[in-house]
């Protein structure tokens, strides 16, 4: 379960940022909808991550700070604070 979300949260932003948003949502969203079947809080905040540039990159800048917030409970909650900030400083530069 784990691969099979990695693959979907790696490749959904780079279908992203080279214009195809839409299919970057899909796989961000199945990224995510595995994570989710998971214990792994990481591999979660990992795909919501993801979905947040997907979000970004389209335009949708309330959705994506919401997926990142929830992403960076994740993080803060399972000690990963380096991602947390490596996601905040992204949301910084959203705003």
């Amino acid at each position: 379960m784990d691969t099979q979300a990695l693959w979907r949260l790696i490749r959904a932003p780079m279908l992203a940022r080279n214009g195809r948003a839409d299919e970057g949502e899909t796989l961000a969203r199945a990224a995510l909808e595995l994570a989710m079947q998971t214990d792994a809080p990481v591999l979660q905040a990992d795909a919501l991550s993801a979905l947040s540039e997907v979000l970004g990159a389209a335009g949708r800048r309330s959705d994506a700070l919401q997926a990142a917030e929830q992403a960076m409970a994740l993080y803060e909650a399972k000690g990963d604070r380096i991602s947390r900030e490596r996601l905040n400083d992204w949301v910084r530069g959203l705003q």
